[in-house]
């Protein structure tokens, strides 16, 4: 793809991650919300943006959600400038020491989290509800937890992409 093109299509995707992550700012402060589709938002845009940024580096992405290859497609010293600029964004609210498994995780909740029935299909009602009492009961262990949720690290790597993107977007060429 030539530079212009490229230009072009980064653009549109960054744009697009942008609106994703203002219509998850609508719902999250929805008093109404109820569900976790803001969540979901928020993926769809990290998606974009690591999409984008592995394009901006030479690489056409594949077409999944495999977030865990799409960071390794990136270059070492992109890798890591975005996990810094994450974790400086973030500063103790967020962990990023465990990173593959974060993003298997990231991942996992963008494909499971849109059909979450699935999960207990084979499981009726009050079983369902007896095991949320006995999770609860055992301490909430995130181990343990059917969905894992991690806004504070999700927050953090949105923001970094976001800069590094844009960073891109308004380099000279």
């Amino acid at each position: 793809m030539t530079p212009d093109p490229l230009v072009a299509r980064i653009d549109r995707m960054a744009a697009a991650a942008s609106g994703r992550l203002a219509d998850a700012d609508v719902l999250e402060q929805s008093l109404r919300a109820t569900s976790d589709s803001g969540y979901l938002l928020r993926l769809l845009a990290f998606e974009i943006l690591l999409k984008a940024l592995v394009r901006i580096n030479g690489v056409t992405p594949e077409k999944s959600h495999s977030y865990l290859d799409l960071f390794h497609a990136l270059p070492d010293t992109v890798r890591g400038r975005v996990v810094a600029r994450a974790a400086e964004r973030m500063s103790t609210s967020a962990n990023y020491s465990s990173l593959p498994d974060l993003l298997h995780t990231f991942a996992t909740n963008f494909t499971a989290l849109r059909y979450p029935y699935e999960a207990y299909e084979n499981v009726s009602t009050e079983a369902l509800k007896g095991a949320g009492k006995g999770w609860v009961a055992r301490g909430a262990q995130d181990a343990e937890a059917t969905f894992v949720y991690h806004p504070e690290e999700l927050f953090g790597l949105t923001f970094a992409l976001t800069a590094e993107v844009g960073d891109w977007l308004t380099s000279p060429r």
